[in-house]
């Protein structure tokens, strides 16, 4: 018997400055309308070149 790992991410963009923090639980329903509960592992802000925060990127 043969045995594969699959690894998947999925990116969240948020708009502005989101609070998510590495502890919280993200749910999202896939196309399939699975229901999907995940921590960050990832969290990255993404900013204008003022310094302002645009976007929030997560990755799960």
């Amino acid at each position: 018997m043969k045995s594969e790992e699959v690894v998947a991410t999925a990116r969240i963009l948020v708009d502005k400055l989101a609070g998510i923090r590495y502890t919280d639980t993200l749910a999202f329903t896939n196309e399939l309308g699975e229901i999907i509960e995940r921590k960050p592992k990832e969290i990255n802000v993404k900013r204008h070149v003022s310094g302002k925060p645009i976007l929030t990127e997560v990755v799960v």
